[in-house]
């Protein structure tokens, strides 16, 4: 079993690694749209860009090479943390019902599960970072597309068109991952949240019920959290029968739609099961109230969060900019977009301490962290 908290906080050091990579690509930006200029003849401007953003793509490649590493040795370590995590709960009531099981380190078919999944998720990773560099030299092309535009049609000036492109790039982020269930785009960290998230569950299952089928073990219990999304708090905190056989319980597989990017284990999912011995074991299921306010309240949450951060991109992106600026003025309009910015964030700090307060949530500092 693997605890819904657990599986919350899991993945926030390889987001940490991404989002490194997202600010630095933002940073870059900046610095280039400052770089190309924006008073140059239409020809000259598109040398100089095209100049631009070959050289930030290869930034962007170099920090990809970096990041590679980091990633795939924080994942590795975290599959085998959650491996071995899964097991410890599951071993005690199976020792409890009289059963030897055998540690993963001598179940090479347990060993195959966790590595095949590892492998997948570091291929989805290298999917999303190989995109990132796309995604950055498309970003920037449209930003300093816009900023050249309005200065050469005179609706806006110089330091203004190039602080409002720099500042809008910063505010949207570069988003590289679409998914068939979402809206639209996401970005890249979220997009490797959601693949480390499931992939750690998914593995950590997948040994579980390569354990129940050595062991001949029927009954599971899925576990409950509070901000269980409605679709999930339907069958948290119960028990269930794998072959569909019992009288007494319903069948995992069609109650829980296990196996399905919606069901549990799925996209996302924090639900975890454990073994259930019947007559001995007490369901550990919890009373969280109404559970469709608390998916509401979370989902708030988060949304702050990605504000909060998005102002730090921005605030880190002024910085770069003003940096790369070669008159007072464009100096003295970045330093503005940065003040501003920084009482935004103050604001918006506070309104996220009030919110948490208010509605009794711990705050989640290290989910809106930038590099």
């Amino acid at each position: 079993m693997l605890d819904p908290d657990y599986l919350f906080y899991c993945t926030d050091r390889i987001t940490e690694i991404y989002e490194d990579l997202h600010t630095f690509a933002i940073n870059d930006i900046a610095r280039r749209i400052v770089a190309a200029g924006l008073v140059t003849p239409s020809a000259q401007h598109q040398i100089q860009q095209v100049q631009q953003a070959g050289e930030l793509m290869g930034d962007v490649v170099k920090r990809i090479a970096a990041v590679t590493g980091q990633s795939q040795s924080e994942v590795k370590r975290l599959f085998e943390e959650s491996s071995v995590k899964s097991l410890a709960y599951d071993d005690a009531v199976y020792r409890k019902a009289g059963l030897t099981p055998l540690p993963i380190k001598q179940s090479p078919a347990m060993l195959s599960l966790l590595e095949a999944t590892y492998r997948q998720t570091c291929g989805t990773l290298q999917n999303f970072t190989q995109s990132t560099a796309l995604a950055a030299q498309e970003t920037y092309f449209r930003a300093s597309n816009q900023a050249y535009a309005e200065v050469a049609s005179g609706l806006s000036d110089y330091a203004s068109a190039i602080t409002r492109a720099v500042r809008e790039t910063a505010q949207a982020g570069i988003t590289t991952i679409k998914y068939a269930s979402d809206h639209g785009n996401i970005s890249v960290e979220a997009g490797v949240r959601r693949a480390v998230l499931t992939g750690v569950n998914q593995a950590a299952s997948k040994i579980q019920l390569r354990r129940m089928d050595e062991l001949g073990w029927d009954l599971v219990e899925v576990t409950s959290h509070a901000n269980a999304r409605p679709s999930h708090a339907l069958w948290q905190g119960k028990i269930y029968s794998r072959s569909g056989t019992s009288d007494k319980y319903p069948d995992f597989v069609s109650s829980t739609g296990y196996g399905t990017g919606p069901g549990l284990c799925g996209w996302n999912c924090r639900h975890s099961f454990f073994p259930y011995l019947d007559g001995a074991s007490h369901p550990a299921a919890q009373d969280f109230g109404d559970t469709a306010e608390a998916y509401e309240l979370s989902q708030k949450q988060r949304a702050m969060e990605r504000r909060i951060r998005s102002t730090k991109r921005e605030i880190a992106a002024a910085k770069a900019g003003m940096a790369a600026a070669d008159t007072p003025s464009l100096k003295g309009a970045f330093l503005r977009d940065s003040d501003g910015a920084s009482l935004k964030l103050s604001r918006q700090t506070k309104e996220y301490q009030n919110f948490c307060a208010a509605h009794d949530l711990k705050t989640q500092w290290e989910r809106m962290k930038i590099a």
